[in-house]
Formats: C-alpha cells, structure tokens, sequence
C-alpha cells in the first residue's frame, strides 16, 4: 500500500471513530428488569433479550435523565413492533425538551401501524440545537386504538465531541488526497 493511501485510509479510520455515538444513557433500555420504567416488561416479543415493552390500553413508558444540552446531535431511537397492521393512530413518543428559558418545546410525534409485521427502527434523533435541552423520552399508546405494540432496544445518546482526527482532517484535507496524482 503506498504511503498516500494508508494516511488516506488512517484518517477516514479516525473520522469513523469520531463520529460514532456515544454510551446509552437510559437504564434497562431493552426492559430485561423492571427497573427505570415503571412497569413490568413482557417475554412474548423482543428483539434482543428475553423481554419488550408491551403498549397497548393507552400505556405510555418513560424514562426521565438530567438535563442534556442539545448543542450536539442526540441520538434518540427504538425498535417497535405491532401486532397487526392498520391505518389509525396508535400511540406516539415524545422528547423532553425545554428552552434555554426553560420553556417546554412541543414535539410529540404519531406512530402508525406498520404492514411489515417485523420489527422496525425509529429514528427520533435530535440537535444540534444550542438553545435546547433534552430530559427525558416517552413513548405510549393512544389508548383507543385496538393495535397494541412491541418496543425493544430504546437509545439516548450524545455524539462525542470531534476528536483529533476530525480536527486533523479539517486542518489538512490533503491527508486524504495524499498520494494521488
């Protein structure tokens, strides 16, 4: 491999690494225990492990954390799953997000049922917004609908702060064209 392609290679390496998403902050995120959610989690459907969140009756889980500012992406994401498909309305989640004056923003988001009949992944990622923090994610059933559902695998996330390679790469781009002619 010649000298110009491995620090090619060596930089797009470290920018993958500082981009991936940091540690999960929620506690049981994939309701393996009862704790952190208030309620006891059911073995009849997960994704991963032995257990999920079942919603269903107008049932809603959360989960609230200290305060996260949101001046950098937020990776917030689950897995759901519905016991058959349909077009109403059957539940929702929601972010716990204030203002810098510590104002609630509004953003509950609908969930419709899925014809699939397999899990699939939720992307409720946020940020970066300067002026927000983040405490808390519920998700829940709306109670009237006759789908209930599955959800497994709930994140929160902070991206970490870019590292020496991002900081390298927008310093020199030439470490990625090195070598070439």
């Amino acid at each position: 491999m010649r000298a110009g392609n491995a620090l090619g290679l060596a930089a797009g390496l470290l920018l993958a690494a500082a981009s991936a998403s940091g540690e999960n902050i929620l506690v049981n995120p994939g309701f393996e225990t009862p704790e952190a959610w208030g309620f006891a989690a059911t073995d009849l459907e997960s994704r991963t492990g032995q257990r999920s969140a079942y919603l269903c009756g107008g049932i809603a889980i959360s989960q609230q954390f200290d305060a996260i500012p949101l001046d950098r992406v937020v990776e917030i994401s689950f897995w759901i799953k519905f016991e058959q498909p349909g077009q109403e309305l059957v539940g929702y989640y929601s972010r716990s997000v204030v203002d810098a004056n510590g104002y609630p923003v509004p953003n509950a988001t609908p969930i419709y049922p899925s014809p699939t009949g397999r899990w699939e992944f939720v992307d409720a990622t946020m940020g970066p917004n300067p002026d927000w923090f983040l405490s808390g994610i519920t998700i829940g059933h709306v109670g009237y609908a006759e789908t209930c559902f599955f959800v497994d695998d709930v994140r929160v996330s902070v991206a970490p702060e870019p590292g020496l390679g991002v900081l390298l790469i927008a310093a020199c781009p030439c470490l990625l064209t090195a070598g070439r002619r």
